[in-house]
């Protein structure tokens, strides 16, 4: 095995063990990830998710009331969120509307 000097960068092989090129198939796997890629629905965490009623065999959504004064997007000072992604998105709410 030959010693590197500082600063010496050795070349890799842009093939894997069966010859295929490395390049090609990180793009296309991109690609393809990309072509499954969805948009996710935005998260209203003043809204309960649809679930199935199984006495009446329907389907029902419940909205909570927001206390007085709050806004979607709008944080205050001691606000408790309820997990991470409605800080995350209040912060992103904020954001986007000071920009």
């Amino acid at each position: 095995m030959e010693s590197l000097e500082w600063r010496e960068v050795p070349e890799f092989r842009d093939e894997d063990a069966d010859g295929e090129d490395q390049r090609e198939w990180d793009d296309y796997n991109t690609e393809k990830a990309l072509m499954e890629f969805r948009d996710e629905d935005h998260v209203l965490h003043s809204m309960y998710p649809e679930t199935d009623d199984e006495e009446a065999g329907t389907q029902c959504t419940m909205v909570v009331p927001k206390p007085a004064g709050a806004q979607r997007g709008g944080t205050q000072r001691g606000q408790v969120f309820f997990n991470e992604v409605a800080f995350k998105e209040s912060v992103l709410d904020y954001a986007l509307k000071t920009v």
